[in-house]
Order: C-alpha cells, then sequence, then structure tokens
C-alpha cells in the first residue's frame, strides 16, 4: 500500500505487485532505497511508459538487501514520494539580487594620486575600493572644512566643504585597516602641531585660571574690579590642544570641543559608537542630535547651559565617516528621531563587496614614495588657513553646464515614478553633496580663487551616481536586511549545493544546522513565494500526525 503511493494512480496492479514481492523477499534495504532514489530520480522521471518504469524500479529493488520493517517503509515513502504521471512543471525563481545593484566605484573619478593611493591602501589591506573610498573622501573633508565654500551654479547660494559619510560591514571586514591609513597623517600633523604649540597651550590656561580667580574674588567686593577682569577675559586669545576628530563624544562635549576648535571638527570613526551616544544611552533615552543637524549646513548653534557660559557656535562645520555594522546601522535606521530629522538622509552611503574567505597570507606594501605623497598632500590641506570670509570657488562655464545638467537629472528622478520617488529627502541633498565632493577635490589641486573645471565636475558627478545606487539599496533595506532574508538566503544556498529534488523538514533541518527549528518557518515562506519551493503538507491517514515536505525547484541551480 505504501508503494501504491509513490508510484501514482496510473501504475497497474502488476507493476505493484511486483515491487510488493521484492520488498517482503528482504531484497531491498533502506539505504540502498534511498540511495537509489536520491541518485536515479532524475531518470526515474523521465520514463514514462507503465511497462518501463515498474521494470526500472523493480531492477534497483532486487539489487538491495535486508529491506527494514514496513512502518520505515511508509515513513520513507511519504519523505521521498514522486509525482509520476508527468515531469513537474516550475516557473523561473525569482532572485534576492537588486536591480540597481551598486557598480564598481568609478576609481578614474579621483584626481591621480588620490586614485594611486586608494588602490594601493585597498591592495594592501585586501578590501575593495567601495570599502575605502568614503572614508578617503571624509578625511580630505576634515582637512579643508571651513576654508572654502563652493558656490551654487544657478544662484548665490554656497555650500560647505563637509561632508557626511557612513561604509557599512560586517565584522572582520577590515573596517579599521582601510581607515588607519588615511588618518595616519592627520593625527601625525595632529601631535607634531601640539607639541610645537604646548608652551602657549599651557600659558593661556594659566592666564585665563588667574584671570577667572581674580574675577570670582572681585565679585565679592570690587565689582568694578570684576568687570575688568571680565573684559580682559573675553579679549584673551583662546589657545587650545589641537583636537581634530573627536570619535566619542556626548552632543554638548562635542560642542563644546567645537568652540574649542574654533566650531569645526570631526568625527571618524569604524566603530560607529556615535549612535549609541545619539541615540540617547547616556541620557536616559532622549536623544539629542540637533548639533548634527546644525554643523552639516554651518547654521548658527548655542547651547544654553545653567552653571557655566553659554556655549554659542558660529557656523560650526563637522565632519562625520562612520564604519559600521549592518546590525548597528538597522539600529540607526529604526530610530525615529534620525530618519523623521532627516539626519541619515544627509549622508553618502557604501554598501561594499565581502572580502572574507578570500584573503591572502600576503598583500603588497604600500609604496613608501605614494605615502608621502599622500602625506604631503594631508599636510598641505590642513595648513590652509581658516579666515571669517571664507574664499569661494567658482565653477568655469563647462563646470556648470555640467551641474545644470546634473541637477535637471535628480529632479526628474524625484519625481512620481522616479528613482527616487520614495528617497525624496535623501535625493533633494545630492547636489549639495556632489558640489561638495567637487570643492573638496579642487582644493587638491588648485587654489580656491581658480576656477574649478569641467573635468572635476565630471570627477565628482560621477562619484555622485555611483553613490545614488548605494543609497537606494542601503535606504530601501539591503543594508539592514530583516533576519528572515539573511536566513532564506544562508537556505537557499544550502539547497542550490544540496543535489536534491525533495527534503523532509528533518532533513532540512541536518542540512542548515546554524538554525533553529523555529527559525525555518519565515524564511521558507519567503523562498516559496519566491518560486524557490513548493511546501506540502502530508498526512498519514486521518489520525497521522501531518508532515512537511520540501519540493526543490530545479532551476535554483542556474542562479
Amino acid at each position: 500500500m505504501c508503494l501504491l503511493f509513490v508510484l501514482g494512480g496510473k501504475n497497474t496492479v502488476n507493476e505493484n505487485k511486483t515491487i510488493t514481492e521484492a520488498i517482503e523477499n528482504g531484497t531491498l534495504t533502506k539505504d540502498r532505497f534511498i540511495s537509489c532514489i536520491d541518485n536515479q530520480l532524475g531518470t526515474m522521471l523521465i520514463i514514462h511508459e507503465p511497462y518501463e518504469r515498474a521494470n526500472y524500479f523493480t531492477n534497483i529493488m532486487t539489487a538491495a538487501r535486508n529491506f527494514d520493517i514496513e512502518q520505515e517503509i511508509e515513513e520513507l515513502a511519504q519523505q521521498k514520494a514522486v509525482e509520476w504521471n508527468e515531469p513537474e512543471l516550475w516557473e523561473l525563481p525569482q532572485s534576492f539580487d537588486k536591480v540597481n545593484k551598486p557598480a564598481p566605484f568609478p576609481m578614474q573619478s579621483l584626481p591621480p594620486l588620490l586614485r594611486n593611493y586608494l588602490q594601493a591602501v585597498s591592495d594592501y589591506v585586501q578590501v575593495v575600493p567601495e570599502m575605502a573610498i568614503l572614508p578617503l573622501l571624509s578625511v580630505l573633508s576634515l582637512c579643508v572644512q571651513g576654508k572654502a565654500v563652493i558656490k551654487h551654479t544657478g544662484n548665490s547660494h554656497t555650500e560647505p566643504l563637509n561632508i557626511y559619510t557612513i561604509t557599512i560591514a560586517a565584522p572582520g571586514e577590515r573596517k579599521s585597516g582601510s581607515l588607519k591609513e588615511f588618518m595616519r597623517p592627520v593625527e601625525e600633523f595632529q601631535e607634531m602641531y601640539n607639541k610645537i604649540h604646548a608652551p602657549e597651550v599651557e600659558e593661556y590656561r594659566t592666564e585665563r585660571a588667574f584671570l577667572e580667580n581674580k574675577r570670582a574674588k572681585a565679585l565679592k567686593a570690587d565689582l568694578q574690579a570684576a568687570k575688568t577682569y571680565a573684559k580682559q577675559l573675553a579679549s584673551l586669545e583662546r589657545k587650545h590642544e589641537l583636537v581634530l576628530n573627536a570619535s566619542d563624544a556626548t552632543p554638548e562635549a562635542l560642542a563644546m570641543e567645537m568652540y574649542r576648535q574654533g566650531g569645526k571638527i570631526g568625527i571618524i570613526d569604524d566603530e560607529g559608537s556615535v549612535f549609541d551616544v545619539l541615540s540617547g544611552i547616556y541620557s536616559n533615552g532622549q536623544a539629542n542630535i540637533n548639533i548634527f543637524l546644525k554643523a552639516y549646513d554651518g547654521a548658527n548653534y548655542t547651547i544654553l547651559r545653567r552653571t557655566k557660559e553659554n556655549i554659542e557656535l558660529k557656523k560650526p562645520l563637522l565632519t562625520m565617516g562612520l564604519m559600521v555594522q549592518p546590525e548597528h546601522f538597522t539600529d540607526a535606521m529604526n530610530n525615529r528621531q534620525f530618519v523623521g530629522r532627516g539626519f541619515i538622509h544627509r549622508f553618502l552611503f557604501s554598501f561594499p563587496e565581502s572580502r572574507a574567505g578570500y584573503l591572502k597570507m600576503s598583500s603588497p606594501d604600500i609604496p613608501k614614495s605614494l605615502q608621502n605623497q599622500y602625506s604631503d598632500l594631508i599636510n598641505r590641506l590642513l595648513r590652509i588657513p581658516s579666515t571669517p570670509d571664507m574664499p569661494i570657488i567658482v565653477c568655469d562655464r563647462e563646470a556648470e553646464l555640467l551641474f545644470s545638467d546634473y541637477h535637471d537629472h535628480l529632479q526628474k528622478e524625484i519625481r512620481d515614478g522616479g528613482t527616487f520617488e520614495n528617497l525624496k529627502e535623501w535625493a533633494s541633498k545630492q547636489f549639495g553633496r556632489a558640489l561638495r565632493i567637487a570643492g573638496i577635490f579642487h582644493l587638491c589641486e588648485h587654489e580656491p580663487a581658480e576656477r574649478l573645471t569641467g573635468q572635476t565636475a565630471i570627477n565628482s558627478i560621477a562619484i555622485a551616481t555611483w553613490a545614488e545606487n548605494h543609497a537606494l539599496n542601503t535606504l530601501s533595506g539591503t543594508a539592514s536586511e530583516p533576519t528572515e532574508i539573511k536566513n532564506a538566503k544562508y537556505i537557499l544556498k544550502k539547497l542550490q549545493k544540496s543535489n536534491k529534488n525533495i527534503l523532509s523538514k528533518s532533513e532540512l533541518l541536518r542540512l542548515c544546522r546554524i538554525l533553529r527549528a523555529y527559525e525555518f518557518d519565515a524564511p521558507l515562506e519567503i523562498l516559496e513565494d519566491m518560486n524557490c519551493i513548493r511546501i506540502e503538507i502530508i498526512r498519514n491517514g486521518e489520525r497521522g500526525k501531518p508532515k512537511e515536505r520540501i519540493k526543490i525547484n530545479p532551476l535554483i541551480k542556474n542562479m
């Protein structure tokens, strides 16, 4: 009876009798039966004549010995049952790959020195250029922010040269190594500057402490003297240790340090710990992101304090270059303030391809001469003076026309039905980001007073266009995909390698050992919706416990 189920309704009584006799005679083992079905299933499916099917199946059985008990045969038949009428028809399976899969980073869009150094660092650390490009742009932005602005090509508006970037990569993808090489000359410059100016800083601290002490004493006895000391404090030229980068600080501490540094600072970090700070873990869950919103565009910002002097920042500028894990980024995307107030939409994104599992024991060192050239560039950019009236970078006619075309492209794609229909807030800031990148590149090769060329415009637009696809992938969920999607991809890979057409639920559990039983339901539903599998319920009589059988679309092998 159990084998009638296996062979299907069109088989004759004689065929089933022949097979049943083989079982009763003890000429078939369970292991041999499983092996034959697994290895020969494809051949059996294409035999359409009933006599040929029965004859082929009988030959398989008579080759084996010592068959197990009938109950085991019946259970096996339910797990391995095959429709014998016609081969099952499948629709093409859907793919997890996005249509807008990001293209490789356009290396030719970088100035020659930066292009060569980016490639050398990528080869040395063994990462794809997409892992290293945004940290490089962030470091360059840190060096030039507040030292020039770039004029909008259609009106008198200007854009500062600071940018916000996020690179999203899993643990073990060498994020730290990518960032370290770009930040090295920045840290060396800061250390040398502070060493040279240490006596001046100490003199300022001593004089300020002296005047504050005098003013405090005068307030109790001589108001006029207290006012005199207050004026002297106000006129005292501030001299602090140079801090170019503050990777982990509360918003108030960050604002205070920006005040000491003349309104400019960077947050360049390979851990993304600033998200924890901004989420309010140090302030009872109350996020305070005002300084991060204001300092992107250089809007004046004031913090009112009860017991100390207020912090007033005139045109503050902040550069952010973060490298975070997908889970960390998911938390940020789930923060209503980050998304609702447009904080996340100020960033450029990169979601680089993984190289884990393909790393070599050795890699080529970065040429010393190239390291020196890069260090010289960073030192030159850091030494550009900051002035209250920042120079304005102006585009030449060719660059104006190119930027005009890019502006129109973005506006078209923001409309209903366009690429950025659902990412309007991010896309509305993209033209400004393209201008900022162009201004950064301009200062790497030219003086601010020189006209920004069409070639620089082409290069910045190429990078901005590359960033569009990464933003689409990142903000639409690829970078922060739910756990059930990740598990579905894992199960699909296992099925593609399994060489099986049908699996029981217990067999699938053994195949995907890293998942627990309760983690299968949602991923299997996803795969079924994608036409990768079919889930069937097999019942053993009216009282028998139903069992799941997973049929595998053979076309997934070609995905």
